[in-house]
């Protein structure tokens, strides 16, 4: 039967890492900014605009038969997959929906991240952080091995750190 071990510096790295990817969790995870916010409700009104189809409404409207139904998509059931009232409003009003959930978003009493460009510098840093921490990891249990040690390697281990391939 094969012997596994685990080192006091393998164990606190260990410890290290798991601190590490926690707090770069957090920061991912962390609220948005206000400036984030509004750029995520952009992205949101373009998508509810799309879904709009607001060339199929004019057709409809300028065809000269009134019998005429606009002809929506339909989903898997065969029902048609109408626009939301949303969906029209993002669509023929994109600049005031973006003014008044830009409003919205400034009026909340949500909770604030950081600002985009120190959320991405933080999550940079700790990335690297991170992996200077995975490679000290690996060149310990690379040591315990060549003394004689079978060390566990970390299911999340990095599989490029592991086989050197930096």
């Amino acid at each position: 039967m094969i012997m596994f071990s685990t080192p006091q510096a393998v164990a606190d790295i260990r410890q290290r890492i798991g601190e590490l990817q926690l707090e770069l969790d957090a920061q991912r995870r962390a609220p948005l900014s206000d400036d984030e916010a509004a750029e995520k409700a952009t992205a949101m009104i373009a998508a509810h605009a799309a879904g709009a189809q607001t060339d199929r409404i004019l057709s409809h409207l300028i065809h000269a038969s009134t019998s005429a139904r606009i002809g929506w998509p339909v989903d898997q059931d065969g029902s048609s997959i109408e626009p939301s009232a949303f969906d029209l409003f993002c669509a023929l009003e994109p600049k005031r929906m973006h003014e008044l959930l830009k409003k919205l978003i400034k009026g909340s009493d949500h909770l604030r991240g950081p600002a985009q460009g120190e959320r991405a510098e933080r999550i940079e840093a700790l990335t690297a952080e991170l992996r200077e921490a995975e490679i000290e990891e690996e060149a310990l249990i690379t040591q315990a091995e060549v003394s004689g040690l079978n060390v566990h390697r970390r299911p999340d281990a990095d599989p490029a750190i592991i086989l050197g391939e930096l």
